[in-house]
Parts: C-alpha cells; structure tokens; sequence
C-alpha cells in the first residue's frame, strides 16, 4: 500500500498496525523526518506525487489523505493517471479532500502562520475526473468537520476501484 502525501506518518502506521505492507511518500523532509521520528515500521520516501517514480502496477491499494487538494485543479487529472499507472488492476484508491469549488492560498487552522495552496472540489467534479483516469468509484461519504477552534468544513471520502 501506498500512502500518498504522508505528512507526520499517522495513517501510514495506522495501515502498519493494522497488517498493509506500507510505504508513505512526502515532497516535505520536515514531515518525513518527524514521521521516522515517531512511527517506526513504515518505509518513508521523499517523493513528489506529481512525479511518481514507482513501477506500473507497485500497489495493490493507494490513499491520498487530503493531499493531492495541494495541487492546481488543472495538474489532477494527470495525477490521477499516474495514481492509476502504479495501482494493480481491481486494486483500490481511498482519496480525501476538502468540498468546495476553490483553488487559493490559505492559512493552516491549526497554525495561523503557515500559508498553503489548496483546491477544493465537488463529489460530481472528483467522480469524473476519477472515471476519467480508469477508476470506478465504489463509495462515497461527505462529512462535516469542525474543531476545536471552530474550523468548519465539508469534507469528502471516497473509495474507488482500478478498472
């Protein structure tokens, strides 16, 4: 299993405790390190999701915990064929992202001071672009989220199939 945008490794080890042979990917050495720090067991690779460098059919599952919304909307559809390049046929894709219509710089929640880019999108927009590079969503959810600080969104989990 490939844990795409694995930032601090929660979901990598997450997957690790729970049996998957996982590697987590990250373009940030900040993360990765705090991930090796912190959860030992997962193989974790610098690595730009844009540029995957993993053989055709590497993976029987692949997750993308909120972080392909970091690229431009216009990059996904490519993204997503390279996701679906390295994902064995039948095998799964779990992808979560944040509902809107958006792309724009914002600031992190959690850490007021820190910008980043993120892209919003539609369950309709994510369906096609995902039928689009060869995947057949399966399942679907739409969940708000609110914390502590009162950061409140809609977000949007879906699992789909290489066809």
């Amino acid at each position: 299993m490939l844990d795409i945008g694995c930032g601090p490794g929660n979901y990598t080890l997450y997957m690790k405790k729970r049996g998957f042979d996982v590697t987590g990917i990250d373009i940030s050495e900040g993360m990765l390190s705090l991930a090796r720090k912190k959860h030992k067991g997962p193989r974790y690779i610098m690595m730009d999701y844009e540029k995957l460098k993993f053989k055709k059919n590497s993976f029987d599952a692949t997750t993308a915990f909120f972080s392909i919304i970091h690229s431009k909307k216009s990059k996904l559809p490519l993204i997503l064929r390279k996701i679906r390049a390295i994902i064995e046929d039948k095998g799964y894709f779990f992808v979560s992202t944040a509902k809107g219509r958006s792309e724009k710089m914002r600031i992190e929640p959690l850490h007021r001071n820190l910008q980043y880019f993120t892209s919003r999108y539609s369950k309709k927009e994510l369906f096609g672009h995902l039928k689009s590079a060869g995947f057949k969503p399966i399942w679907s959810k739409i969940k708000r989220y609110v914390d502590k600080e009162n950061y409140d969104e809609n977000q949007i989990f879906i699992i789909a199939r290489a066809v």
